[in-house]
């Protein structure tokens, strides 16, 4: 009985000793969240719990988020090592508490400890992105509208626009700190012109960025304006000046000048010439005639005045011909003095090249003409239709 007794104290005294030393040992574990952090947004974060004491009494370990936004998903919340991406955040950044809680045994004794670890994700400026739209194709004498509006910045915003012509004929933007502006296309040459343009767009970091966009301007052929002058009264065996020299093509082009004389104010019947005559607007103005005549005795006229080149008009000349009594003709005549040719430095015209014949003029008719300009690109113009009477 006294052996028993004895055995019984001995086990007692022993779990006495162990759970003294249980606790002790207890005592001393400490779970470590590792130090708190300062990280970029974007940065891979490890919380790292390695250090934490006895690390073969643990038995398991737990992260979580305990505060701060925005929320992250932990990677291997459940190991010694947890880790996450930093969020992207504004300019005053944000800060993020993470607790770490760690199981230990100890001979079956369970305790449960915990440690927490601050991340402070600090806000980094990434550069803004300019975007000065696609390079255009416009019309000369259009309105032109540069658009920066696809420009963004990743983070804190844009906060201005900067236009600036790098080339081209300088034009005049309507507001170059706008994200579209605009500007007139200026009238250009056959060739066109073009024009670019450098977009600046700085964001609240003060970071910055530059496209590049180019406007083509493309050449219009503008018609050739037509004036057949003004409505006659005239007698019979009388010179008549018909006058399209106000005639003209904005572009200087070389433009076909049509003559039409017909009894239909509509001209459509009754039409005693269609005739083409060539003349170059960007010359200076000479003159050219054309008149009826019969048995060298002038029975009726007519004068048109029409720019004519420089080289193959110099002087106003009509020129009189004596022709049979049954004959009656346009003679268009254009030279120097009596000559009845027209030189120029590459060719000559004689006078039957630009003779035409018609019919006679009706006494006591009115007649209608009109002058068709046309520049051969496209551009065609009537004047208005004039007329005059034979008495």
């Amino acid at each position: 009985m006294q052996a028993k007794t004895s055995f019984f104290v001995a086990l007692f005294f022993i779990l006495f000793l162990q759970t003294v030393a249980a606790s002790q040992a207890l005592a001393a574990v400490q779970a470590d969240a590792g130090p708190d952090q300062t990280v970029n947004e974007g940065d891979t974060v490890t919380l790292d719990g390695s250090n934490s004491s006895h690390r073969k009494l643990i038995i398991g370990y737990f992260w979580q988020q305990t505060g701060g936004s925005p929320s992250v998903t932990l990677q291997n919340a459940n190991k010694a090592k947890a880790s996450f991406t930093a969020p992207q955040v504004g300019p005053a950044g944000t800060s993020l508490t993470f607790q770490l809680t760690v199981t230990y045994n100890f001979y079956g004794i369970i305790n449960i400890l915990t440690d927490t670890a601050i991340v402070n994700v600090r806000f980094v400026n990434d550069p803004p992105v300019a975007d000065a739209g696609p390079d255009q194709n416009v019309d000369e004498e259009t309105t032109v509208t540069l658009d920066g509006s696809n420009s963004f910045d990743p983070d804190d915003g844009i906060e201005s626009y900067r236009w600036k012509q790098i080339a081209g004929q300088s034009v005049t933007l309507s507001n170059p700190q706008a994200a579209k502006p605009t500007f007139l296309a200026p009238n250009v040459g056959p060739g066109g012109v073009s024009f670019t343009f450098e977009l600046t767009v700085t964001d609240y970091g003060s970071l910055q960025s530059t496209d590049t966009a180019i406007i083509n301007v493309i050449w219009l052929n503008d018609p050739p304006t037509a004036n057949a002058g003004t409505d006659q009264t005239v007698l019979e065996k009388s010179t008549v000046t018909l006058d399209g020299s106000e005639s003209s093509d904005p572009d200087g082009d070389t433009v076909s000048y049509q003559l039409n004389i017909c009894e239909d104010p509509d001209l459509t019947t009754g039409c005693i010439i269609d005739s083409n005559i060539v003349a170059d607007t960007g010359q200076d103005i000479y003159h050219a005639g054309i008149g009826s005549f019969s048995i060298g005795l002038l029975l009726f006229g007519i004068v048109i005045i029409l720019p004519f080149n420089k080289e193959t008009c110099r002087k106003l000349h009509l020129f009189v011909a004596t022709i049979a009594v049954t004959g009656m003709f346009f003679l268009v005549s254009c030279g120097k003095g009596g000559d009845n040719s027209v030189t120029s430095s590459n060719s000559t015209f004689s006078q039957e090249e630009i003779t035409q014949e018609v019919s006679e003029f009706r006494s006591s008719t009115t007649y209608y003409w009109q002058i068709v300009a046309d520049d051969g690109k496209g551009g065609k113009t009537y004047s208005d239709i004039w007329s005059f009477e034979t008495k």
